[in-house]
């Protein structure tokens, strides 16, 4: 698909079938599903600001599209596996086959494509990127499942929305054995942490000592200084034992909670996010992304909070790093939207996160007529707040400073929707476990303003909260 955009034949279906029932906290429905694959959480666990009004669960894919760059793979339920070359076309052309019109008082999620994009997809988006190979990540570059049935929470009037769409064979018996589940699984199943780690605190280790870590933003100065970009996001690796087990993404979310969590059992790893970046929703043809770019960590006292929190406002280095990004995005967003639509109400608002404060800008546009969901991702992916400016030169770079594939890191995980709506994260403040290792990232944006020392403490200072989660 490259970066055009690509006509998806689009048959409208029948509609969903609904049923509100009990509510139960997802917490404990969560302690009991964990252990399956296919199961995935999409998980708001904080309300801030209106982002959190509403939780996913779904499990029982009947279409799962997964691997990695070369190996891309589309399987279904009665065990059929086929070879796919670009996995964004299959999304884009099973969606299509089974569009549902929206419906007055739905959940915005009631089924469809949910799980994640890595951001090894790049070569697929930003063909024209060279990159160097390197070994795969274990949880592959992409998992996406088909749902036909999900579990929508209502955090806002403490509403549980049972929904099966006709995909399923019969919608009324799919939506009877949705509700025995819940009510037999939400006993609260305790999963206990493995046995070899009880009362072991594992080290974090990082692929970049805090000296590589500061030559790495050197480096990225210089080819600032010779013109090859405007800024480039620059991360280091982190490792732990997985000690936890399903424990882990509960001790998380208490740590960190955010509004666009998540967490995914493929089989093969699990996802535990805590992003509080989105990366695109869309709400019929209305399109919005808020970039993050400026970090200050929360202070141990009001004033020492609010002594970072102005320091954040008036850093003139965050804010044109902020703003940077902003100009990437609405021309990412110009390729698929319509002419002067595209716009940027708010820039540079200060949020407040449970470890950390940061500069959020939003960009809005109106999608073109005929433009899928998954054109719009296409066409914006990966998100420059996780690449840099110019986005395929900084690409290149990040592909030479960082050692290790990023994996699910700086992709995007959410949904979307057989009613053409969307919501995806940034894969930030993201865990993958996966052969009793855990590993996640932590970058910040570098230009010619940054201080490495600085940089490298910023990127500890986004990592607290997992790290703190990982060593007990």
């Amino acid at each position: 698909m490259g970066a055009n955009t690509a006509s998806f034949k689009t048959d409208v279906t029948g509609a969903v079938s609904m049923r509100a029932v009990d509510w139960v906290a997802p917490e404990r429905v969560y302690r009991a599903m964990a252990g399956r694959p296919g199961f995935l959480w999409l998980d708001s666990a904080s309300g801030m600001d209106g982002l959190g009004r509403w939780s996913y669960m779904m499990w029982a894919p009947t279409q799962v599209i997964s691997g990695h760059q070369g190996a891309f793979f589309h399987s279904t339920t009665n065990g059929a596996r086929r070879k796919i070359i670009d996995p964004f076309h299959t999304v884009g052309q099973i969606l299509a086959q089974s569009a549902r019109r929206p419906m007055d008082g739905a959940p915005p999620f009631t089924g469809g494509a949910a799980g994640f994009f890595g951001y090894g997809l790049l070569s697929i988006t930003e063909p024209s990127t060279k990159l160097a190979p390197k070994p795969p990540a274990a949880e592959g570059d992409i998992w996406i499942g088909v749902y036909d049935c999900v579990a929508a929470f209502d955090h806002q009037r403490n509403e549980l929305i049972l929904a099966a769409n006709p995909g399923a064979v019969d919608q009324e018996k799919a939506l009877d054995q949705m509700e025995e589940m819940i009510a037999s699984e939400q006993s609260g199943v305790h999963h206990p942490p493995p046995a070899s780690f009880i009362g072991h605190i594992p080290a974090v280790a990082s692929n970049f000592t805090r000296q590589e870590y500061m030559q790495a933003v050197e480096k990225t100065r210089r080819y600032i200084e010779r013109g090859d970009i405007y800024q480039a996001n620059i991360a280091q690796r982190f490792c732990a034992h997985d000690m936890f087990g399903h424990e882990l993404y509960p001790r998380l979310r208490a740590i960190n909670p955010a509004p666009f969590g998540a967490y995914l059992n493929t089989g093969a790893a699990r996802i535990l996010s805590a992003s509080p970046e989105r990366f695109i929703q869309l709400k019929g043809s209305q399109a919005q992304t808020r970039p993050i770019k400026g970090t200050r960590p929360r202070g141990r006292t009001a004033q020492e909070d609010n002594f970072l929190k102005l320091e954040l406002i008036n850093s003139e280095k965050d804010q044109a790093e902020n703003v940077m990004i902003v100009d990437l995005l609405r021309n990412d967003f110009s390729k698929v939207c319509l002419p002067h639509s595209v716009q940027a109400p708010r820039l540079c608002a200060l949020e407040a996160h449970p470890t950390v404060f940061h500069l959020v800008s939003t960009v809005t546009g109106q999608l073109r007529p005929g433009v899928a969901p998954v054109e719009l991702l296409v066409n914006t992916f990966p998100g420059g707040s996780i690449t840099g400016a110019p986005k395929i030169r900084a690409m290149e770079i990040i592909d030479e400073l960082e050692p290790d594939p990023r994996g699910a890191y700086c992709g995007a995980m959410g949904y979307i929707g057989y009613n053409g709506d969307m919501d995806m994260n940034i894969i930030i403040r993201t865990m993958v476990a996966a052969g009793g290792k855990v590993h996640f990232h932590a970058g910040g944006g570098i230009t010619w303003l940054s201080d490495p020392a600085e940089e490298y403490q910023e990127t500890m200072d986004k990592a607290q909260a997992l790290i703190k989660a990982v060593s007990g």
